[in-house]
């Protein structure tokens, strides 16, 4: 595990002078993504459920009352584990790109920022935590699995949603489509066939 200053000093090492929000949201991916690929955190700090998106406490503090930060003089992005050198620098390169606004609102779309927030509207302020489990797994979906945990995880993603139960022929119609012995037209034309 490493400093989020020096996680923080090597997103800016890659990404050049980004504005504070982006920087919060790069470095809050990085944490997810390896969480994800390496089942443990990048850097120790809490990650909290700002109404602006997720941020780290101790970043903001050192960047408080800064719109653009160029570099990072507490960390040091050499002292990184290749692990985690590996991640930022696919981060900087899909989400790097997009602006503070763009990642706020992507963030705002994923579970674990919903879920930590609970009941508490978007506009509002918060400090609840974003749950390091919730971002692993969520993460992990998305970058896939084997047919059957994918399909685990989006019943349960539809259980979360308010979705009913499906029968037992439904799950064994999503694996056949998860592991590509059902395209997903002839799965669809099966499912709405009663229907017509």
């Amino acid at each position: 595990m490493a400093p989020v200053d020096d996680v923080a000093a090597a997103v800016l090492a890659r990404t050049g002078p980004v504005t504070a929000m982006q920087l919060q949201k790069l470095v809050y991916y990085v944490q997810a993504w390896h969480l994800a690929e390496h089942d443990q955190p990048a850097f120790d700090e809490p990650i909290e459920a700002w109404k602006d998106g997720p941020v780290v406490r101790r970043l903001f503090e050192r960047h408080r009352g800064r719109r653009t930060v160029g570099n990072w003089p507490a960390g040091n992005a050499a002292e990184l584990p290749h692990t985690v050198q590996e991640i930022v620098d696919r981060v900087a390169r899909v989400y790097g790109r997009l602006t503070g606004d763009q990642l706020s609102d992507l963030a705002h779309r994923e579970l674990p920022w919903r879920q930590a927030r609970g009941r508490t509207p978007d506009a509002r302020r918060s400090n609840a935590t974003i749950d390091p489990a919730t971002m692993r797994d969520f993460y992990r979906r998305q970058a896939g699995g084997s047919a059957e945990t994918m399909v685990r995880y989006a019943v349960a993603s539809a259980r979360l949603e308010g979705a009913s139960e499906p029968s037992r022929e439904e799950l064994d119609t999503l694996l056949a489509v998860a592991e590509g012995r059902v395209e997903v037209e002839q799965a669809l034309a099966e499912v709405l066939a009663p229907y017509r």
